[in-house]
Parts: structure tokens; sequence; C-alpha cells
């Protein structure tokens, strides 16, 4: 594992690792079904002011925020803190204090790993928060696949962003057509506001 990381390192602080967008840099499941690459410029633009992306290594970035190319867990320990332990007193005010200024509702679509990112009690008591479970059926029975809920994270943001869609629009479509889980891993919405977990 040592040797990994010296690898990383050094891949990282290479000249050869150029700065990318941080919706493009990202390769998971749930950046490939954003699609970014295919996004125009308003739609990017669109997607600049709207999406917060979680990150290991720099907190909470903007869609085109330039990044270098990383691999950071979040249980990796430096200065005696795990990522999650860094981040959480930075990320949750901010996290917070976003949301609030649009209407203090969030869609949350996170994984629960990167929940962890934050104090989720905290932003618990500050927020309206609505948390849809994406389930594929199985075997007639209601599962959490975890590559199908990646494929529809993105999907799901990648409309959201290409449509405009603010939280108080899917809070309606939610509660009129009694969707509590929706059948289908980094996303949470807020009016104006959509943050992606990576």
């Amino acid at each position: 594992m040592q040797k990994k990381n010296l690898i990383r390192y050094k891949v990282f602080a290479s000249k050869d690792n150029i700065i990318t967008p941080a919706i493009l840099a990202y390769q998971g499941i749930v950046f490939q079904h954003i699609g970014a690459e295919s996004m125009n410029q308003d739609q990017l633009n669109y997607a600049d002011k709207h999406l917060l992306i979680t990150s290991f290594l720099y907190g909470l970035l903007r869609p085109l925020d330039g990044i270098k190319s990383y691999r950071l867990e979040g249980n990796t320990v430096i200065d005696n803190l795990s990522r999650f332990n860094y981040w959480k007193p930075i990320l949750t005010d901010y996290l917070i204090s976003e949301v609030k200024k649009d209407d203090g509702v969030l869609i949350n679509l996170a994984s629960n790993e990167m929940k962890k990112l934050f104090n989720w009690k905290k932003v618990n008591k500050e927020l309206d928060i609505i948390t849809p479970e994406f389930k594929t059926l199985k075997n007639g029975k209601m599962k959490s696949i975890v590559v199908h809920t990646k494929m529809l994270r993105g999907d799901m943001t990648k409309f959201i962003l290409n449509n405009q869609i603010g939280c108080s629009f899917i809070f309606h479509l939610l509660i009129k057509h009694n969707v509590y889980y929706i059948m289908i891993d980094v996303v949470t919405i807020s009016k104006s506001n959509l943050y992606l977990y990576q």
C-alpha cells in the first residue's frame, strides 16, 4: 500500500498530471452517466452555479474548478485525522449555508459514505431533507443494486442540470406520485443547488 501511495503522489505532483474541470476529471459510473462532455456551455455554466462535488482531497468543488487527477480514500489518515474527520467541521456549515440561501430544502441523493463528510445530525436539524431510495425489482423483491443506483444518480443529475429543475418541482413530483422509492451512487439537490458526492 505504501508503494501504491508513493506512486500516486508522484503522479499527482507530476507536470504531466494536467488540471481538468472537476466534472470532467472524475470517471466513475455516476459521472459517466452525467455525461458532462456532451453538455453545451449554457448547461455547464448552469451546473457550475448549482452543483457542488465533494472530494476527499479538495472538499467541495464547483464543476468547472480545475483539479488534478488523484486517488484518495475517506479513511486515509493524515495528521491523525481521516478525511471524514478533517472535512466534517469545514463542510457542514458551508453545505447548510448554501442550501439556506435557497429554500432550505435538500433532496439528498448522496451515498451513506459521503454523508460522513458532514455532521449529518446538524444538517438534518438545520434543513428539510428528502432522501429518495433507489431500488430495483429483482426476483420479486425491491433491492438496492449499487451499479444501478450509481447509474441512475448520474442520469438524475444530468436530467436536473439539462432541464434546470429545482427542489420545489422534484418535491411536488415525489408527493404527487407517492414516490418514496425510486426504481434504479453522488447527489443532493436544493432549490437551486445540486450537491454531488463523488
